[in-house]
C-alpha cells in the first residue's frame, strides 16, 4: 500500500496536524536546547534552523528518526511555549495539564476534559517513559509537544483505547514544579 517513506510522511503530517488541532501556537522555538535535552540519547529536540518553519523542522526530525518500517526510534520534543519558572528535574513533583492522542488523532486522555490537572513525581515510574524523559528541563509556564514512539509508551500492550505498537502525541502544559531539593 505505502512504502516506509510515505508512511513516515503521513505519520509526521498527522502528528503535526494533531498538535495544530490542539490549538497550540508555535511562538517560541528560537532557542538552544538545555543541557538535559542535549545529553539525552533517547530524544530529539526540534529547534528550527534560521529561515526554517516549525513544520519543516518537525517533519525533518520525524524523518531522521524513523526506522525502515516507518516507526519512530526516538522521542521527539517540541517546545510550543517556553516557560519562565522553575525547571523540572527528576525527583520533582510536577502538576500538568495535558491532551494525548494516538498518531492518527484519536484522543486517549486529557486532563482538560476531566477538568483537573495531574500531579506526579518525575522519575519514579508512575508515567510512561516518554513523559519521564520528555519533561526533564521544561520550565513552569511552558507547553511542550511530545511525539512518543510506541516503545516509550505502552509498547506491544493494548491499554484502553490505545492499540498495541502505537506512537502517542501529547501536548503538556507545566503548571507547577515542587522541587525535591
Amino acid at each position: 500500500m505505502f512504502d516506509s517513506r510515505e508512511t513516515l510522511w503521513i505519520s509526521g503530517s498527522i502528528a503535526l496536524l494533531v498538535i495544530i488541532l490542539l490549538g497550540m501556537r508555535f511562538n517560541v522555538l528560537d532557542r538552544t536546547p538545555t543541557v538535559e535535552e542535549a545529553l539525552s540519547p533517547d530524544a530529539v529536540v526540534v529547534v528550527p534552523k534560521e529561515g526554517q518553519t516549525t513544520e519543516d523542522a518537525l517533519v525533518e526530525a520525524l524523518a531522521a528518526n524513523a526506522s525502515l518500517q516507518g516507526s519512530l526510534r526516538k522521542l521527539v520534543v517540541l517546545d510550543l511555549i517556553i516557560g519562565e519558572g522553575a525547571i523540572a528535574s527528576k525527583g520533582d513533583t510536577l502538576t500538568v495539564n495535558y491532551a494525548g492522542n494516538t498518531e492518527d488523532g484519536v484522543t486517549v486522555d486529557s486532563s482538560y476534559m476531566r477538568g483537573a490537572p495531574y500531579t506526579f513525581t518525575l522519575g519514579n515510574g508512575t508515567v510512561i517513559e516518554g513523559w519521564e524523559k520528555g519533561l526533564v528541563g521544561m520550565k513552569t509556564g511552558g507547553k511542550r509537544a511530545l511525539i512518543i514512539p510506541a516503545h516509550m509508551a505502552y509498547g506491544s500492550r493494548q491499554v484502553g483505547p490505545i492499540p498495541p505498537n502505537t506512537a502517542l502525541v501529547y501536548v503538556v502544559e507545566l503548571l507547577e514544579v515542587q522541587s525535591s531539593k
